[in-house]
């Protein structure tokens, strides 16, 4: 039986006013994801800037916690491009966030570039900071 592994994703995003939904969507800027076997050793890791298309520059304050400048986004690639490369890198995998704010973006994020809320790699999930507080009591 072939071992599982599990990716562990970690967004990051800027705030920005859409014309189209006439409001805020937190558009992501970043897709940084680590893939683990069954016991933690790291198989792979992925990196990818997305290009902005709502908001076409990012705040200061995203700046600075980020790191991520306007100038490095230029070079991403649209949010559709980079899910589907994600998609096929992660495989079968088991997908991980801490915490639900993560998923929740995804999904918003989807649904306003693609029109459907369902992410086709999105088949076994896992909060995994809901998951640490019960094991831990």
């Amino acid at each position: 039986m072939p071992e599982k592994t599990y990716v562990i994703l970690d967004l990051e995003w800027n705030g920005t006013y859409s014309r189209r939904i006439k409001g805020f969507i937190n558009e992501i800027i970043e897709f940084g994801a680590v893939k683990v076997d069954e016991s933690l050793n790291i198989l792979d890791t992925y990196e990818a800037l997305v290009r902005p298309q709502v908001g076409k520059k990012i705040s200061g304050k995203i700046c600075t916690l980020t790191s991520i400048t306007n100038e490095e986004l230029e070079g991403g690639l649209q949010f559709m491009q980079v899910t589907s490369r994600f998609r096929k890198w992660m495989g079968g995998a088991v997908l991980l966030t801490w915490g639900t704010s993560d998923i929740l973006t995804l999904i918003e994020n989807s649904l306003y570039f693609s029109g459907s809320e369902k992410i086709a790699f999105l088949q076994r999930y896992m909060d995994l900071q809901s998951y640490c507080q019960y094991r831990m009591g």
